[in-house]
């Protein structure tokens, strides 16, 4: 209100005045400059007062925006300290919460790595256990087979020695005099028969015989074990070894070597002989062995080994030559049959168409029946003759067998 008393003062102060200057007298005018005096002085003071007045509420603004900036200041500081505050943990409250995921992700992932560690040692494990067993099933497997081979050839073994002893009682021995033999095959090391012979000279002879029933050639680890039975034998004098199917190795049909203390061993296979002639054979290969050693001197048992040997190159190239000969004829044998029957094929074809005689009725059947019962690729019959008592021709005998 004094505020705007004074503005309104101030702004209508001049048409006051000399409004009322105009209507006063001079004891007013005194009276009124008295009056001013004391209202200038009184509004001095009024003047002073309310500056004082304004000056204090100038102070106590100054003061309050003071007061209100320090309290802004302090606000915008805890503002700025809460907004921080709060912010610092909204970041670790993500922190935790991207530290927990991960934890949980890393957990799973060392879950599953320990679980791939714990596969990969249990795969590791059982490649070692598979591999041992594959290795325990090999050794077995090999065993197996080694028994059953060896009980094969065990079997196979025995039926040779029953076929060897069977032949030394039935068809050998009574041909022999004063003559003796044992069976030791359920002896190890003392080879399988011990013979007893009688020499012409009256010298009684021991000979070890080993008889051998392989697939395959004799090894010869055999012969090895045939000079270590002879020798390891004071009584013995010579060996025998016979192998019932196949050649025997490194020795040829008929050998005679020695022993490492110089004793004889015969060698002989029935390989390709008949039933009937192998017992011909044994006897003769006794008999030979039994005279050898009957002589007095190594001199004179030198040439007579040399003298067999001799005997039998010359009889094996003889039984070479024989064989050569046989297919030779043979093959004559069937060429001069063919043409014969030709001959008389085309002689009879000639005279029925001569007039001179008439056909007849199985000639034609003669013909068919003589040629190879095989059928040709399109279904005809072969045009080639049988080959003896066969039903083939020589081509088709071949690829029939």
């Amino acid at each position: 209100m004094a505020d705007l008393g004074a503005m309104c003062y101030q702004a209508f102060k001049g048409g006051l005045y000399e409004k009322w200057t105009e209507s006063m007298s001079a004891d007013e005018s005194e009276k009124a400059a008295s009056y001013r005096d004391e209202g200038r002085r009184e509004g001095r003071k009024s003047v002073l007062e309310s500056l004082k007045e304004k000056l204090s509420s100038i102070d106590e603004l100054t003061a309050n925006i003071a007061s209100a900036e320090r309290t802004i200041q302090t606000l915008r500081g805890s503002i700025e300290k809460e907004t921080a505050r709060r912010v610092s943990e909204s970041l670790e409250s993500h922190r935790k919460d991207y530290e927990l995921s991960k934890m949980s992700e890393m957990s799973e992932l060392r879950g599953k790595i320990s679980y791939l560690e714990g596969q990969q040692s249990l795969i590791h494990r059982i490649e070692r256990d598979n591999d041992s067993l594959r290795n325990v099933s090999d050794t077995l497997r090999k065993e197996l087979d080694s028994i059953k081979q060896t009980k094969s050839s065990h079997a196979t073994g025995k039926v040779g020695e029953a076929v060897i002893w069977d032949m030394l009682n039935k068809h050998v021995m009574p041909k022999f005099q004063y003559s003796e033999v044992k069976n030791m095959t359920a002896v190890k090391h003392m080879a399988d028969f011990h013979i007893w012979l009688m020499t012409p000279t009256g010298l009684r002879v021991k000979i070890l015989l080993d008889s051998k029933k392989y697939k395959d050639p004799v090894p010869y680890s055999e012969i090895e074990k045939l000079f270590s039975d002879v020798d390891g034998d004071d009584e013995a004098q010579c060996g025998l070894m016979v192998s019932h199917d196949t050649a025997i190795y490194t020795r040829t049909q008929f050998q005679i070597s020695r022993t490492p203390k110089g004793k004889l061993c015969l060698f002989m296979s029935f390989e390709g002989l008949d039933d009937g002639f192998r017992a011909e054979v044994l006897c003769w290969g006794l008999r030979v062995l039994a005279n050898i050693v009957s002589s007095q001197t190594d001199e004179i048992r030198d040439t007579m080994i040399e003298n067999i040997e001799q005997f039998m190159k010359e009889v094996g190239g003889t039984l070479i030559e024989m064989e050569n000969c046989n297919k030779a004829c043979k093959t004559l044998y069937e060429s001069m049959k063919t043409s014969k029957e030709n001959l008389l094929t085309r002689i009879t074809s000639f005279k029925v168409a001569c007039g001179q005689e008439t056909a007849p009725k199985d000639h034609t059947e003669l013909s068919i029946v003589s040629r190879c019962t095989a059928r040709t690729v399109v279904g005809g019959q072969c045009s080639f003759r049988k080959c003896g008592t066969s039903e083939f021709c020589k081509k088709h005998g071949v690829a029939s067998s």
